[in-house]
C-alpha cells in the first residue's frame, strides 16, 4: 500500500479551498474543527478577529461601513470616545475636546457576534456558545467584502486571532483551595510560604519566526460566576504585523495557520485533568 505525504503547506491550501466553497466545507472543515477540539463543551467565552490598518478612516467611512453591514448587524451603538481638557484658570472652568476617536459597536439580534469599527481598525467578536471556526471565518468572510472597497488602499498593520477561555473547576469544600497548576502546564512555581495563593496572573510574548507570526498567551484567576467552583482565565492572541497593501494579504491561509498555532498552544498549555472538564 502505497503512503501519501502532505506538507504543512499543502495543508493550509486545502483548507483554505474548503473555506471558498461551501458545499465542501460542510464535509471538510466542520469535520476538521471536531478533529482538532473533540470538545462538547470548549471553554471559549469570545473569539475575535482584529484587523489593524493605515491611513486611518474618517467618520463618514465608518458610518458608510456600518450600513453595508446592517443585513447581518442591524443593531448600532456609538461608542465614540472623547477627550476633554478642562482650563480652571478664570471664573469659570472652560471645557475643550481634546480629541475625538469615533467607533460603532455593531451586532446582531441576540448580540453574540458583533463587529466594531474604529478609525485604524476593525475586528469581529463571536461571544459563547461557540459556533465553530467554519461560521466565525465565514463571518469575518462577510466582514472584508463588506470593507474591502473602503481598504483596499491601505495597509495591514496587524492581523490577530484571539480566543479568550474561562476555565471553572470544581473546589472541594473541606479544603477551598484552588491549584490551577493541576489544570495548566504552564505556571508560576512558589515557595512554600506563598502556596496556595489566593490570585495569579502571568503573560507570555513569544515570536514563531518559521511562521512570520508571534503569540501573547496570559492567564490570570477571576470571580467564580458558579457556586463551589474555582475560575481562572487563558487568553491567547496569535497575531503577525506585515504592513503590506490590504489586496496582498490572503486572509484564509493567515488565519488558518493562526488558528493552527493558537490550537497548539491550547493543548499544550492545558492538562488532562482541564479536557476532563471540556466534555
Amino acid at each position: 500500500m502505497g503512503t501519501l505525504a502532505y506538507s504543512l503547506r499543502d495543508f493550509l491550501r486545502l483548507s483554505a479551498y474548503l473555506l471558498s466553497h461551501p458545499q465542501l466545507r460542510i464535509l471538510g472543515l466542520n469535520a476538521l474543527e471536531h478533529q482538532n477540539s473533540g470538545y462538547s463543551a470548549p471553554p471559549i467565552f469570545e473569539a475575535v478577529i482584529e484587523l489593524r490598518l493605515d491611513p486611518h478612516l474618517s467618520d463618514s467611512q465608518i458610518r458608510k461601513l456600518a450600513k453595508m453591514m446592517a443585513r447581518e448587524y442591524p443593531n448600532v451603538r456609538d461608542e465614540t470616545e472623547v477627550e476633554f481638557k478642562i482650563d480652571l484658570i478664570g471664573e469659570e472652568p472652560k471645557p475643550s475636546v481634546v480629541s475625538k476617536s469615533p467607533s460603532l459597536r455593531l451586532s446582531s439580534d441576540n448580540e453574540v457576534n458583533s463587529v466594531t469599527v474604529k478609525k485604524d481598525r476593525i475586528f469581529l467578536s463571536r461571544l459563547a456558545p461557540y459556533c465553530g471556526w467554519g461560521e466565525f471565518f465565514d463571518r469575518f468572510s462577510f466582514v472584508l467584502k463588506s470593507i474591502s472597497k473602503e481598504y483596499k488602499s491601505r495597509n495591514v498593520k496587524r492581523l490577530g486571532l484571539r480566543y479568550r477561555n474561562r476555565i471553572d473547576i470544581p473546589i472541594d469544600e473541606a479544603v477551598p483551595v484552588l491549584h490551577y497548576e493541576d489544570y495548566l502546564s504552564a505556571h508560576i512555581t512558589l515557595p512554600e510560604v506563598l502556596d496556595p495563593l489566593g490570585f495569579y496572573t502571568w503573560r507570555i510574548d513569544k515570536p514563531f519566526e518559521e511562521l512570520g507570526l508571534r503569540a501573547m498567551v496570559a492567564s490570570e484567576t477571576v470571580p467564580p460566576e458558579i457556586p463551589k467552583t474555582g475560575a481562572f482565565l487563558l487568553d491567547i492572541d496569535v497575531y503577525f504585523s506585515p504592513n503590506i497593501s490590504f489586496g496582498k494579504v490572503d486572509f484564509s491561509e493567515r488565519l488558518l495557520e493562526m488558528r493552527n498555532l493558537k490550537n497548539r498552544i491550547f493543548e499544550s498549555v492545558i492538562t488532562d485533568k482541564a479536557r476532563a472538564n471540556f466534555h
